[in-house]
């Protein structure tokens, strides 16, 4: 299923010149995804009029956070807040998947925002008032700034999130409960990696064989959730072992004790994910099996530029 996620981003990160200097903070990863997603820019410093070059903006610690520009001393957290509801309400109807956001912006940073006492000093970090409006109305959507995706791990978590989300959106257009059906079969072992109690919470709807309009919103619910949380050696290995057994009448017992050696290197830090991933795939080429064939666990997004590619 050929899709592509709507990820509302900063418009600095695309290269637009809108950064309070007037400059940008173009960055190297969001070129490389740009062609296989649907960018959503936004700033709100430009939405909200300021223009660019701009006062410099920090958030104030007072009764109710304030957005302070540094030299007149105008509070725009009314504004700035105003600029989130008005997105939010366009967004209605349409999909997005995610939100990619700048880092430490005292709007847009979803995380680690500085906060600062009337006397200079810092006081906590938080989220920026835009990113933490976004944060409320798409609760559990990833949400990530583009310091954190350096990190390779969390970065792929993020794509696997926002593709998954893309698909179901895909699926749900569809008006039969098979679509539903085969998009959980074929997303099982993704979902058992991220969360294997939500995982059985999902696996008990679908088996209801209702799924009406309720259920949909219930099982989508349960779906960014499941996400949420990011696999961990020990997750992908039960779901190696797993598919491993698909291989027990096909593969000679030396084979699967070479796989199984590895999936417990693997577990003990001692190799990496992509040599147990590459024998096993190697193993099923030679003894193709459907069911395992359409597990989206093995490609959870397209094959990118291979600096994207983790697994």
């Amino acid at each position: 299923m050929d899709v592509k996620p709507s990820i509302v981003i900063s418009a600095c990160l695309l290269g637009q010149p809108v950064r309070f200097n007037g400059g940008h903070c173009q960055d190297s990863f969001v070129l490389s995804l740009s062609p296989y997603v649907n960018w959503v820019p936004i700033c709100p410093e430009m939405e909200m009029g300021l223009g660019a070059p701009r006062e410099t903006l920090r958030l104030i610690e007072q009764s109710d956070l304030a957005l302070v520009g540094a030299k007149s001393g105008k509070n725009y957290a009314g504004a700035a807040l105003a600029v989130a509801q008005d997105r939010v309400q366009a967004w209605q109807g349409l999909d997005i998947h995610g939100f990619l956001l700048k880092k430490k912006s005292p709007s847009c940073g979803p995380e680690r925002v500085p906060v600062y006492r009337d006397n200079g000093y810092r006081a906590r970090s938080t989220s920026g008032l835009v990113a933490g409006a976004f944060r409320a109305a798409y609760p559990d959507y990833p949400i990530e700034d583009e310091g954190r995706l350096l990190d390779s791990g969390i970065r792929e978590h993020f794509l696997i999130r926002v593709y998954t989300l893309a698909r179901w959106s895909h699926v749900q257009k569809q008006p039969t409960l098979k679509a539903i059906m085969d998009f959980h079969r074929d997303h099982k072992m993704l979902f058992l990696a991220h969360d294997e109690r939500t995982y059985r919470e999902m696996g008990r709807l679908i088996a209801s064989g209702r799924l009406d309009a309720h259920d949909r919103s219930q099982y989508k619910q349960m779906l960014l959730q499941c996400l949420s949380k990011q696999p961990t050696r020990g997750s992908h290995a039960n779901v190696i072992q797993h598919l491993a057994g698909f291989l027990k009448r096909d593969v000679p017992s030396e084979w699967r004790r070479e796989l199984a050696n590895l999936i417990d290197q693997y577990r003990q830090k001692r190799q990496p994910r992509q040599a147990v991933m590459t024998l096993i795939r190697h193993y099923f080429r030679q003894h193709p099996h459907a069911w395992v064939k359409n597990q989206v666990y093995f490609q959870p997004f397209p094959e990118l530029d291979s600096s994207l590619n983790f697994v």
